[in-house]
């Protein structure tokens, strides 16, 4: 058991006058805190002033202040004259845009998760915390958020989840032209619903954002732009590449979650004998390849196969590719009940909370 607490003195009368000895500055120090007849100091040689009056202050009252709580009013009126007004306790820019970095890494993560179809990409997403944005190019999501708002046969959650949908109606036979004129007013809501989500994120309104997927998000903004997927010069992408990288760095301005969905796709190499170009067996992410330079983590979403029927029936995984925040958990593997969005954030940043995930328990 705890010690036993004695009974607290009675309050002193609020109205009843101090009685405090009047405060004398410190000796040769003028009002301004300047020693009288210094030249102006240094920033440094400020606050070292100011601590030295501070510490005067601290010592004079300490002991009527321990016989009379009740002057703790005094001694705050006293040493807020006393920083009011006071010095950058931190030395100022070195200049032009620079400004000093003084602050932890916010624990949020933006993200870029790849995987083959139905191997859980979408139900990985949706266990970041709420309330969430989700801009669906794709139409994976139909069942799985069901889950997330407390609804359907195996409901997991109950989320807040703010969804918009993107159709793109491109027929055989359509020109250039015409595919643009399909397309543009597409785009054009995604980047109306884009800065909607941005907005939301750094006010707070939402705590993550999601777009499913990157892989059709890119291949809707080459349609927007050219009105073809293929045949289309290097140098006309720099303004795209542009464009698209600038949509992804809008999150850094926020404390939100983004978490990007990609495609996988096969990957083909040209072999010089034949001069043509040979799959390698491998997969590579369907998308803007500079996406992994852009977050923070990049993995890889799978799920075991049977061994006998080699049907994926067994648990989901994430597997963690790279991490630019904690480098230590490259390779690290989350799978069953560890593969959701909170467990990987704890891995990020060791000192945060489940809460801070939307982790219950």
């Amino acid at each position: 058991m705890p010690p036993p607490i004695g009974s607290m003195p009675e309050p002193p009368d609020p109205a009843a006058p101090l009685n405090l000895p009047p405060f004398q500055l410190p000796q040769g120090f003028n009002v301004g805190g300047v020693p009288a007849g210094a030249k102006k100091p240094t920033i440094d040689e400020m606050v070292a002033q100011k601590q030295a009056m501070m510490q005067a202050v601290l010592g004079q009252y300490q002991n009527d202040f321990a016989n009379n709580p009740g002057n703790v009013g005094k001694l705050v009126e006293v040493m807020g004259g006393l920083l009011l007004p006071t010095v950058p306790l931190a030395k100022p820019s070195i200049g032009g845009s620079f400004q000093l970095i003084n602050q932890p890494t916010y624990p949020r993560l933006v993200m870029a998760l790849d995987g083959l179809e139905k191997e859980g990409k979408t139900h990985f997403a949706l266990t970041a915390p709420d309330p969430i944005g989700y801009c669906a190019f794709d139409i994976g999501d139909e069942g799985v958020v069901d889950k997330f708002l407390g609804l359907g046969h195996n409901p997991i959650a109950k989320k807040v989840i703010h969804k918009a949908e993107y159709f793109v109606n491109i027929q055989k036979g359509m020109d250039q032209a015409a595919i643009m004129k399909e397309v543009i007013p597409v785009w054009d809501q995604f980047l109306t619903d884009w800065k909607a989500m941005m907005h939301a994120l750094k006010k707070a309104n939402l705590r993550t954002g999601i777009l499913d997927t990157g892989s059709e998000a890119w291949e809707v903004l080459r349609l927007a732009r050219f009105g073809k997927l293929t045949q289309i010069m290097p140098h006309h992408y720099t303004a795209l590449n542009t464009e698209y990288r600038n949509l992804i760095r809008e999150v850094f301005n926020t404390p939100g979650n983004l978490i990007l969905l990609h495609k996988l796709k096969a990957q083909w190499l040209d072999n010089p004998s034949t001069g043509k170009a040979n799959k390698t067996g491998n997969y590579e992410r369907a998308g803007y390849s500079d996406t992994g330079f852009l977050v923070q983590v990049n993995a890889l979403s799978w799920r075991e196969k049977d061994p006998t029927t080699g049907a994926k029936t067994g648990p989901f995984h994430v597997t963690v590719r790279d991490c630019r925040q904690n480098a230590t958990i490259a390779g690290q593997d989350f799978a069953g009940p560890m593969c959701h969005f909170g467990w990987v954030g704890m891995a990020v940043f060791p000192g945060t909370q489940p809460s801070d995930w939307g982790l219950t328990f």
